[in-house]
């Protein structure tokens, strides 16, 4: 596997995207920044798209590929837990803001297909085991445990402290989670379910204690406001714990 992160962020300039994450050239996670990322050509290969919740960040690019597709006559599915099919139906593809892709151009053959998954329902996606994994956040959420060939990766998505036991379930190769605030802004990240550094570490110690070992780690959603001191908080985890931790950027590749 060669995953390529498109958008590593909490935030969007000319230098940093939301997230998003092309596991091969059809099947991609999360919609942060599809679209902004790829070319005209490499979107029209984009045929899954798994969705881990509804919050902006997450699925920014999702009306403009599928509009580009609904214009190019291509199809998109998507795959998601019903609570964000709703709130997308309800709120991104209002009238009000822009077509619903998902019956247009007609309801039998419509630019985008929504599916619904349920946490550890594994299911074969393009080549791939996909497993939903649930997640704690403040709006129903899931990352995905992604395997092939004997080689997997886990994508927590957005999630506070306290999910350490589906870590250890997921029990993956490369473990691809968010650190979005410094340890000062602990309170808050606490309470709108984030995770700092300092409480990284607590999840990652709980990880290596029942697994014997720690999966190579990298972090990404990091708010561009506490880069800075997010990256000088996570050399000194993977210091104190003798771990593989990696800051991703955008453009990032990771082969597996």
């Amino acid at each position: 596997m060669e995953l390529r992160i498109l958008g590593a962020h909490q935030g969007e300039s000319d230098s940093y995207r939301f997230f998003s994450l092309m596991v091969s050239d059809s099947l991609t996670m999360d919609a942060g920044s599809l679209t902004s990322s790829l070319s005209w050509e490499a979107q029209a290969h984009v045929r899954s798209l798994l969705l881990t919740h509804a919050h902006f960040d997450h699925i920014k690019d999702l009306n403009v590929l599928g509009f580009n597709h609904f214009n190019r006559g291509l199809h998109l599915d998507v795959y998601c837990l019903p609570e964000v099919r709703d709130a997308i139906r309800t709120h991104m593809f209002s009238r009000d803001i822009w077509l619903d892709l998902s019956a247009r151009p007609t309801p039998g053959k419509p630019a985008i297909t929504f599916h619904n998954i349920e946490p550890y329902r594994t299911f074969t996606l393009e080549g791939y085991e996909i497993t939903p994994i649930p997640s704690i956040h403040t709006v129903p959420t899931v990352g995905y445990k992604v395997a092939k060939e004997g080689k997997s990766f886990y994508y927590t998505s957005d999630t506070g402290p306290g999910n350490v036991d589906h870590w250890v379930r997921a029990n993956p190769d490369l473990l691809l989670t968010e650190v979005t605030y410094d340890s000062s802004m602990d309170q808050l990240a606490v309470e709108v379910s984030h995770l700092t550094p300092s409480r990284l570490k607590t999840e990652l110690q709980a990880l290596k204690k029942a697994l014997g070992r720690l999966p190579r780690v990298v972090v990404l959603h990091i708010n561009p406001v506490y880069q800075e001191e997010v990256a000088r908080e996570i050399s000194l985890v993977a210091t104190d714990l003798d771990a593989d931790i990696t800051i991703a950027h955008e453009g990032m590749r990771i082969v597996l």
